[in-house]
């Protein structure tokens, strides 16, 4: 029986970015256990232009093409497609898929992909028949984001974010193919894919184990969260976005934990840890970032390049716990947790790897030093997120973006009306509730107040948290907060964070 690579569980408590020299997708891999040989990426005008295309066109921007729906007579095409060749590989029974695109609001894509499966056919004849296309579900910055629960193809499945060969007598692919399908309800709008990657596996846990050839000592320094201060109600689920958030900050972004988190959620899984959308929600920030499967000098090739990488771990800091890999120095026990290497250092011959881990109890002690050998057996997965340099030509401009508001009083005590120009936007009744599922009217109202001090992003800010009242309003009691401040003057500064649509900011002065 193959195991599985994740359930809702393993990734539910405390929730990857890793980097290593891949081939473009139309090369043979010719030899088993690197990188290089199996991870497929799909970036380039000119590796989009093998593909076969209905309904969409190449285009050089943004970063280095991308595939876009055809426009004709001024309105784009409702629907496009864009099928790659069929890629021959090294054989594999799991297959992680990505996707880099931006997509304005009223559009989304859909990645799938199908493979060649070699399995048994009566009488222990083995025959290869192809899988239907087996899709990740559909995707976009502005839709309810939703991974597919179908398992109705014998050959083959999709567990939440990975491609899975059925069976259990030694059934494998050897061939795939990944198609991008573009929609839009808009005329005047259409998504844009930049970037489609594959990483395959043959077995689960075997890539994480290979030995190091890889000397290294450096760290890089990164912005480090601890998500467990963050909004109650996902604090202990959001490691996934936590990561891409400190990968994204170092890179020169300013974004929150919840402003990531909300947009990462996946509403089919109900959780924050689904790779192929955390990779995807980077990409729409105009990053290039993809899963892959990779190993100890993969990770090591990424920070000598000068980018931090996220793993997906599982571990216990208690010695007598026998159902997870012992990590010393951990901040505690998870059976599915995401944490992101930034280093890697030797002391008194022994070999450390540098992180930081969001499941600290603060940010201050969330850059932690664990033994290599113990951290294997924790990363024993071998699944990794990488996030690259922002694209040029527009990449991310359809992210999520923050707009400008007023914070006006109104009739009832401690009650705050937001405002864009002329416009109140009403906050949706249950909008901060800690529901299960979250819904597309679930957000977090949060809010910090001047302290006098320097912080090198605003996520290292102490942060409050408040509610909606039934009128649509926010909850704010300013003379409690005011009398807290010992008289002092400070800003108030007040984030309004949803899973779909905008968000918005908005600023008070608190007065002696």
């Amino acid at each position: 029986m193959k195991k599985g690579p994740k359930s809702a569980l393993a990734i539910a408590l405390v929730c990857l970015i890793a980097g290593i020299p891949v081939q473009t997708f139309a090369r043979h891999a010719k030899a088993s256990g690197k990188e290089s040989d199996h991870t497929y990426i799909i970036r380039s005008a000119k590796e989009f232009s093998t593909g076969a295309l209905q309904n969409v066109t190449i285009h050089q921007r943004p970063g280095d093409g991308a595939v876009t729906l055809k426009k004709t007579h001024g309105s784009y095409a409702r629907d496009g497609v864009f099928v790659s060749p069929e890629i021959s590989t090294d054989p594999f029974e799991y297959l992680i898929a990505s996707w880099n695109s931006d997509t304005p609001a009223g559009t989304h894509v859909e990645i799938q992909v199908r493979a060649l499966i070699k399995h048994d056919h009566g009488d222990n004849e083995q025959v290869k028949d192809w899988s239907t296309w087996r899709t990740w579900g559909k995707w976009g910055t502005n839709i309810k984001r939703l991974s597919v629960s179908d398992k109705s193809d014998p050959l083959a499945y999709i567990d939440v974010d990975t491609f899975t060969v059925r069976g259990s007598r030694g059934e494998t692919a050897d061939k795939f193919q990944i198609r991008a399908l573009l929609h839009t309800d808009n005329p005047q709008a259409a998504p844009t894919v930049r970037l489609l990657a594959a990483s395959t596996a043959l077995g689960w846990g075997t890539m994480s184990q290979h030995p190091t050839t890889i000397k290294l000592n450096k760290d890089i320094e990164t912005p480090a969260y601890s998500q467990m201060i963050r909004d109650p109600k996902i604090a202990h689920s959001i490691c996934s976005p936590t990561t891409i958030t400190m990968a994204l900050n170092r890179m020169g972004e300013n974004l929150l934990l919840e402003e990531t988190a909300l947009r990462d959620y996946d509403y089919d899984y109900e959780g924050f840890g689904n790779w192929a959308f955390s990779a995807a929600l980077a990409g729409s920030y105009g990053y290039q970032s993809y899963s892959t499967f990779t190993d100890l000098d993969g990770l090591k090739r990424e920070i000598k390049a000068g980018y931090p990488v996220a793993v997906s771990v599982r571990y216990t800091n208690d010695p007598s716990n026998t159902h997870e890999p012992y990590v010393e120095g951990a901040p505690g026990t998870t059976p599915g947790h995401l944490i992101l290497v930034r280093g890697f250092e030797t002391m008194n011959g022994q070999d450390y790897v540098i992180v930081n881990d969001s499941f600290a109890p603060s940010d201050d002690t969330a850059v932690r030093k664990y033994k290599v050998d113990q951290f294997q057996k924790a990363w024993a997965n071998g699944v990794a997120y990488i996030v690259h340099s922002k694209e040029k030509g527009g990449a991310g401009d359809s992210a999520a973006k923050r707009i400008h508001a007023d914070l006006r009083p109104t009739s009832s005590e401690h009650e705050y009306a937001l405002y864009v120009g002329k416009k109140k936007i009403e906050i949706p009744a249950n909008f901060t509730a800690d529901v299960r599922p979250l819904t597309e009217e679930s957000g977090t109202l949060a809010y910090t107040i001047s302290d006098g001090k320097k912080y090198d992003t605003d996520a290292h800010k102490k942060f409050y948290y408040t509610h909606e009242t039934s009128d649509g309003n926010i909850a704010l009691d300013l003379d409690t907060i005011k009398s807290e401040k010992n008289g002092k003057t400070a800003k108030l500064t007040l984030y309004v964070l949803s899973t779909t649509g905008d968000n918005y900011v908005a600023t008070l002065n608190l007065d002696k």
